[in-house]
């Protein structure tokens, strides 16, 4: 009999601790359902068995300090990339789990478990072995100075990640929360603290800013960079578990290699996936169901720096009909009435070489072309002229968005493209609702020096699987990859040297106008 070897896929390992849900809904269960749709291995290590259900929590058994520690070394012994954690449940853990995590260096993502759902409170002041409190003592306790004191001086840090939700930041930092305001000192002084970076999380409502009632939105903060992400509330009783499906997605994102700030907008999109896709029980709300890595563009939030910012305040014109095709990226207005004979519908110029008045006269020429040979024509970057002379349209690139006026563009007529390269970026682009969203590169490219890594075939299909917009492929397309390209299904793919550099850049142009018609999803 010959044996087949069959090379099986690895998946980057989490080890999680946190405390069993009896019935389910939360916890370790919630964790491993989580990172296993987002395909990550967990290694489980239990820190309490909980006794409960739709009508609370019954007990919460914490498990012997030597349990919790032979669980820690034997999990040990798999590679893991990233550590989540959910309930601690006492002193003796919180000294356990510090001399554990202080000698690993992964990023540790924490769920602050302060109450259940329910209300009560999960951990105790107490580090004797016999740690199970049963409800009435539960429906009794108060949050614990001790324990929150500990917490604050003995983890914080060490937290790579913190995300607690808006009751659980007022814990740990005692400040109220009635505002966007207050949510950015709550993380603010979480920094301080020693957390790397916090996420707050705005399931519960802003109280005094009604008109955002409608919207679920969290706070991300690493003192470098800040930002808001908001998504739709959902009008679902299936919501148990949200707070540790989102940490454990963030941990997943982490563990897959992507960058903390792609991880927390994948986490979010995941979580609203979760939201969508819950299930209930004929007794009880139910849990959230995540069921695959995130790859629609109903979960992808809006990411702003404000968290007051205008919602749905921006709609720009579709620029797809006809479909964009062929996007050549021009640095003169010569190469309008060259390109847009061939079947080309859609130029950007992109001038880097020139300033004040030659700028100007060779914006309005090539704006003048454009009209006349009936070919949209986006301005790179100088949206001002662009709305001054009456471009079609502008594109900005991520830094541009810091300081263009998108209000005033908007106000103008104009269409808009915008530059993306990453989750992050998608996200906010997302917010301004374009008229198209270039993703980039595909492969590398020498046009200029980029940092990110080229998505490939398979990045580029995940990108046309999440967004409804006009999507534009561009970065190292050339004649050999140009029919690969325009069967993921792209509206558009923006060429530059491979049109610009050729010896006969006319009849380059036309070939690849024929192999993208030909080739088109």
């Amino acid at each position: 009999m010959i044996k087949v070897k069959i090379k099986s896929p690895v998946r980057p390992v989490v080890l999680t601790l946190a405390g069993n849900d009896c019935s389910g809904m939360a916890g370790l269960a919630m964790d491993i359902r989580t990172q296993t749709a987002l395909g990550i291995h967990t290694a489980p290590v239990t820190t309490a068995n909980t006794a409960q259900s739709h009508t609370g929590v019954d007990a919460v058994n914490a498990v012997d300090n030597r349990v919790l520690e032979s669980q820690l070394k034997a999990a040990s012994a798999l590679p893991f990339a990233v550590i989540k954690s959910g309930l601690i449940a006492n002193l003796q853990q919180i000294t356990q789990i510090k001399a554990f995590v202080e000698k690993q260096p992964v990023p540790w993502v924490c769920d602050p478990v302060l109450k259940a759902s329910s209300g009560e409170q999960l951990h105790d002041s107490a580090s004797a072995n016999d740690n199970t409190f049963n409800k009435s003592v539960l429906n009794n306790r108060q949050p614990n100075d001790d324990y929150l004191s500990r917490f604050k001086t003995e983890l914080l840090p060490h937290i790579s990640v913190i995300t607690p939700n808006r009751d659980e930041a007022v814990a740990l930092t005692g400040q109220p929360i009635k505002n966007h305001q207050d949510v950015e000192h709550a993380a603010e002084k979480l920094l301080a603290m020693g957390a790397q970076s916090v996420v707050i999380k705005g399931g519960h409502r802003l109280s005094q800013s009604p008109q955002f009632n409608n919207w679920c939105q969290d706070y991300f903060s690493d003192g470098n960079k800040s930002f808001w992400l908001s998504s739709k509330r959902l009008d679902t009783v299936n919501s148990r578990g949200t707070g540790c499906a989102f940490a454990s997605a963030l941990a997943s994102a982490l563990a897959l290699e992507y960058p903390i700030y792609d991880a927390v907008v994948i986490a979010k999109m995941a979580v609203h996936q979760g939201l969508r896709l819950g299930y209930g029980h004929d007794l009880a709300q139910g849990p959230v169901s995540i069921q695959a890595f995130p790859d629609k563009q109903i979960d992808l939030p809006c990411l702003t720096s404000q968290g007051d910012f205008a919602l749905e305040s921006f709609k720009f014109t579709d620029c797809n009909s006809p479909a964009m095709g062929l996007y050549p990226v021009v640095d003169r207005a010569s190469w309008i009435p060259r390109l847009a004979p061939l079947g080309v519908s859609t130029i950007q110029l992109r001038v880097k070489d020139l300033a004040d008045e030659p700028l100007i006269d060779e914006i309005k020429s090539a704006i003048k072309l454009a009209k006349q040979h009936n070919c949209r024509l986006f301005i790179n970057d100088y949206w001002q002229l662009a709305i001054k002379l009456g471009a079609y349209g502008v594109h900005l690139g991520q830094e541009d968005l810091d300081t263009a006026d998108i209000e005033a563009i908007q106000k103008a007529g104009l269409a808009l493209g915008i530059s993306t390269h990453c989750h992050y970026e998608v996200a906010r682009a997302h917010s301004y609702q374009p008229s198209y969203i270039a993703c980039g590169p595909v492969y590398p490219t020498d046009s200029k020096v980029m940092p990110w890594i080229p998505h490939d075939l398979q990045g580029l299909s995940y990108w046309r699987r999440v967004l409804n917009y006009p999507l534009t492929a561009i970065g190292g397309i050339n004649r050999s990859r140009i029919a690969d390209v325009a069967k993921t299904g792209v509206d558009a793919i923006a060429m530059i040297s491979a049109i610009t550099q050729a010896d006969d850049p006319e009849q380059v142009a036309a070939d690849f106008v024929k192999l993208i018609n030909t080739n088109k999803a």
